[in-house]
């Protein structure tokens, strides 16, 4: 089984005092993930409830917090996020990943001799340098950790396609599993500040790729139900399905 990380959302996200950024957990996440690590973030829910005016912080780009929960790859939590990372990593043996000592939660009444042993062991720290992530070689030779020991199988096209045909293609898919030429997608959509149409998605992706939204989805309302899932908005007008460009 490939060692499970838990990702401290808050504080690999934290850019300064006022500023939490989606950009940094993504590519944490993703950076995890390719490592060999089975990688989920936790995610205080109090910092996008846009109901509370009283927020010290602000989240940017938190259309890719909502993007990564719809792929099943973030949970927010209510509650304190630092004891609940520290609970399910506990509970299930895993890594986190995160710069916090987590100090201030030793006199509390839920802490316990255990989670002393867990940050000391299970802990996996990280720098930004000229604004990547990077975990230093000491820390992966500790983890006994090496770029690409487990790759995770490519899904084919044709087995894609079956997916997106028969019920959808499951949420829990990481993108980096599915064919190349549905993995330069979200990038199309990207490339476009407001929204596009699938239609001219469709085209630019034959252009790029060979393959259109047909070959890959059936048709276009699969390609619209694949999207949606993916957390991209999208638009009907006069027949016409719009993708709106949420994910950066």
């Amino acid at each position: 089984m490939r060692p499970k990380v838990y990702i401290d959302g808050a504080n690999i996200g934290h850019e300064d005092e006022e500023n939490i950024s989606g950009l940094r957990i993504k590519e944490a996440l993703c950076m995890v993930e390719k490592y060999g690590f089975e990688a989920h973030v936790i995610f205080p829910s109090y910092l996008i409830n846009r109901q509370n005016e009283n927020k010290k912080k602000k989240v940017k780009h938190p259309e890719i917090i909502d993007v990564l929960k719809n792929e099943g790859r973030l949970s927010l939590v209510s509650n304190d996020d630092d004891e609940a990372i520290i609970t399910i990593a506990s509970d299930n043996d895993a890594f986190i990943l995160t710069n916090d000592r987590y100090k201030n939660h030793k006199e509390k009444s839920w802490w316990n001799p255990k989670n002393d042993k867990l940050i000391k062991s299970n802990l996996i720290t990280f720098d930004f340098i000229e604004g990547k992530i990077s975990i230093s070689q000491s820390e992966r030779h500790r983890l006994n950790i090496h770029l690409n020991d487990l790759s995770q199988p490519q899904m084919s096209l044709s087995d894609f396609k079956k997916h997106a045909t028969n019920g959808g293609v499951p949420l829990k898919t990481h993108l980096e599993t599915l064919p190349k030429a549905v993995q330069i997608i979200p990038e199309l959509i990207q490339q476009n500040q407001k929204e596009i149409s699938l239609a001219a998605l469709g085209s630019k992706l034959k252009n790029r790729t060979n393959y259109g939204l047909n070959e890959l989805f059936g048709n276009s309302k699969n390609a619209a139900k694949f999207l949606k899932s993916r957390g991209y908005p999208i638009r009907h007008n006069k027949g016409v399905i719009y993708v709106k460009a949420v994910a950066a």
